[in-house]
């Protein structure tokens, strides 16, 4: 995809190689987008009916799930069996979008690879994900989406640098004007390889293609300015 009118929202590198900065914002994939969701208990009375014990909607986010669950388990005060009603609800939300998004991996193209991949990185299931993601750029290498997401979960989750800066490398190779790939590859540049001119050449670039963000507090950081500034 090209560049948003909206800063990319990134993750901050988990590996050991990272200096954590300030008030990074996190990258959110969909949990399941519309039909990828398995709708067998939309319009359910049933007693684990998701949406109405969690109140959230097919489209909902993984991170949104997450907080719906956490409020729904507030509302509980402490009733075992409410409790365990919403977490049943939970997991057949979950295990509802994994059933979907296996079935039309199994049969679609890389889009749907990718939207299988991006949901195992999601909830946590690293080897999958790796696996998801790779079958989907074997079956479109020019997908640019795969590249960068692989690359953060080669060097979030594997702590490999070297494996997600080879796939930073690919995704601009298709799209040298990305920035979702840019900024990713300028937080590698500054808190996996501490190369501060890498990453001040990355930035710059950046912010030749999208001005607007010059003030940014992410932008600023990256570029060892004082983001209160």
């Amino acid at each position: 995809m090209r560049a948003r009118a909206s800063l990319p929202r990134v993750r901050a590198p988990a590996s050991r190689h990272a200096r954590a900065p300030a008030k990074r914002k996190h990258h959110v994939r969909p949990l399941a987008r519309g039909s990828e969701t398995s709708d067998s208990y939309h319009g359910s009375e049933d007693d684990d009916n998701p949406h109405l014990v969690l109140r959230v909607s097919p489209g909902t986010s993984y991170q949104g799930l997450l907080i719906a669950r956490k409020e729904a388990l507030y509302h509980c005060q402490g009733d075992a069996e409410q409790e365990q009603r919403v977490e049943r609800a939970f997991v057949r939300f979950v295990e509802g979008a994994r059933k979907r998004l296996r079935e039309e991996a199994q049969g679609g193209g890389a889009a749907e690879k990718l939207a299988l991949a991006n949901f195992h990185h999601t909830v946590g299931e690293v080897v999958q994900a790796e696996e998801a993601y790779r079958e989907a750029l074997d079956a479109d290498p020019t997908l640019v989406d795969g590249w960068n997401q692989l690359g953060m979960l080669l060097l979030e989750e594997r702590d490999d640098p070297d494996g997600a800066e080879t796939m930073y490398q690919r995704a601009c190779e298709l799209e040298p004007d990305n920035v979702d790939v840019l900024f990713n590859w300028a937080q590698l540049k500054l808190y996996a390889r501490q190369d501060l001119q890498g990453t001040r050449d990355i930035v710059e670039r950046i912010i030749v293609l999208r001005p607007d963000l010059a003030a940014h507090p992410l932008v600023k950081a990256l570029r060892e300015e004082d983001p209160s500034r």
